[in-house]
């Protein structure tokens, strides 16, 4: 009788392991929570999903990953489901690795209506959807209140300009504080300047409108801060190697950086937290900031689309519920979003409303080479290496050779 018993249970564990689908998930971890949090949501599907076995394999870094992934797609294979961050999505796109997920969404009535908008918009191609995003993130101005109450400074507000943080950083200034801000020669942070101002990124036709005058005048006033009035400073002046490292060395009064940012000092000095104010940027003509995501595609390549399908959704939900809550990211769901309990990220939120997606639109799909060369050229505005004239003449000589 039990040896009869033990052969049916090897049956069907032999049924089971034979039927199991194995579905490969692969991105590039921020920090060590981040890679604990995905290998425990992990670990819950594969126990509430007998029939699939999710397995993670992360890469290094961002970039490892992409190369690595271009690669194995081109040959029709890679991961079944894989990180695409918005600043690329479209480049994979238009190689034809992603796979849409309309179908899946309107056979299973998929409640995509939950997630915000713009973050969807982030990852639509032709009016096809081809990621859901997974979390977000979003642009504010940190200021340390301790520097503004000894200096006799008000403190920065919401609804401040870009006058207001050009006379609270030169009081500062005027008063002995050496660093009233610290900011990166990083253009997708001079790009909330840029749509604050009127101005665009590009043109209808896809040509650069970065040197358009009411651009211009956003991308001349984010380098002016630096190069002209002294008042602003990159992370490396204060031997720090990004903004919310700067931040957290207590020498500068402001840093216009992400909710990241709120995780890591929470982390690190949990006392300068507790003295920092956190707005939105200070805008021109109209509010602006950053929106940052990275959404969950799948390969067009696997062969098992259904069942990554299935991962997806608890990764965009149960999964997203420990991210939120663990890591510290924004949700990318309205009914999350309106669960979360930490006070501090409602800043964070209330400038995903204005908060522009981090990704160029291209001829070709791809902005790496333009924005690594716009890079380089704010880091030689910086310096006063070029005049803005130089500047001008290079970007419009030389973009759409960049964005081939």
């Amino acid at each position: 009788m039990k040896k009869g018993f033990f052969v049916v249970l090897i049956l069907l564990f032999g049924i089971i392991c034979f039927t199991q689908k194995t579905i490969v998930m692969s991105g590039w971890p921020g920090n060590p929570v981040e890679e604990s949090i995905i290998k425990n949501i992990i670990e819950k599907f594969n126990a509430q999903n007998p029939d699939i076995k999710a397995v993670w394999q992360p890469a290094g870094d961002v970039n490892q990953f992409t190369q690595k992934l271009m690669s194995e797609i081109s040959a029709g294979s890679g991961p079944d489901i894989f990180y695409v961050d918005v600043a690329w999505a479209e480049e994979f796109y238009k190689i034809n690795a992603l796979y849409p997920l309309d179908l899946f969404i309107k056979k299973e009535s998929f409640d995509i209506e939950d997630f915000f908008p713009n973050l969807l918009d982030a990852f639509t191609f032709d009016n096809k959807l081809y990621s859901i995003p997974k979390d977000a993130s979003s642009l504010n101005l940190f200021y340390n209140k301790e520097f503004f109450d000894k200096y006799g400074v008000e403190y920065p507000t919401n609804n401040d300009t870009w006058f207001d943080l050009f006379d609270k950083a030169t009081q500062l200034k005027n008063k002995g504080m050496d660093t009233p801000l610290v900011i990166a020669a990083d253009f997708n942070r001079a790009i909330p300047f840029i749509f604050s101002a009127g101005g665009e990124v590009v043109n209808e036709d896809l040509s650069t409108a970065i040197t358009s005058n009411n651009s211009w005048a956003g991308f001349k006033f984010y380098v002016e801060l630096v190069s002209k009035y002294n008042l602003a400073v990159e992370p490396s002046a204060l031997g720090a190697s990004w903004i919310g490292e700067a931040y957290g060395t207590g020498k500068v009064a402001m840093a216009m950086t992400g909710n990241w940012t709120v995780g890591y000092l929470r982390e690190q000095y949990p006392d300068l937290l507790n003295k920092t104010g956190i707005v939105n940027i200070p805008h021109f003509s109209e509010k602006s900031s950053m929106l940052y995501t990275v959404g969950w595609s799948i390969n067009k390549y696997s062969k098992n689309k259904q069942e990554s399908w299935e991962l997806i959704k608890f990764l965009t939900d149960e999964g997203q519920k420990e991210f939120v809550e663990k890591v510290g990211s924004l949700s990318s769901r309205k009914s999350i979003a309106s669960k979360d309990t930490d006070n501090i990220k409602k800043i964070f939120y209330d400038a995903l409303d204005f908060a522009h997606p981090w990704k160029v639109q291209t001829p070709s799909g791809r902005f790496t080479r333009a924005n690594d060369e716009l890079n380089s050229i704010l880091k030689d505005l910086f310096y006063n290496h070029i005049t803005f004239e130089e500047a001008k003449i290079k970007i419009n000589e030389n973009y759409m050779k960049w964005v081939k």
